[in-house]
């Protein structure tokens, strides 16, 4: 994860994923049979803040060791409306 600028100045940040099947993005969208509401990738920690299913927005709390702490919200973009059924 990379944000710009000094850390200490951001409160949060939003990140806007394209809903495609990918096994890391059923973590951050909850798409498991028993969702864990914590989950590590690479020393980062996330903790399950809450969401609005029906929009596809997904909250986390991510820290990273004692001084870094940063609330994400997860924007799913359902491109199958947009860009239309994959070619065949």
């Amino acid at each position: 994860m990379f944000t710009a600028g000094l850390l200490h100045s951001y409160a949060s940040a939003s990140i806007f994923v394209a809903l495609t099947y990918v096994p890391l993005l059923d973590l951050f969208f909850r798409r498991q049979p028993n969702p864990s509401d914590v989950f590590f990738i690479e020393g980062f920690k996330f903790v399950f803040a809450g969401a609005q299913d029906d929009m596809d927005i997904y909250f986390y709390t991510v820290s990273y060791r004692e001084n870094f702490s940063m609330i994400i919200s997860f924007f799913g973009i359902d491109t199958s409306a947009q860009c239309g059924p994959p070619p065949t």
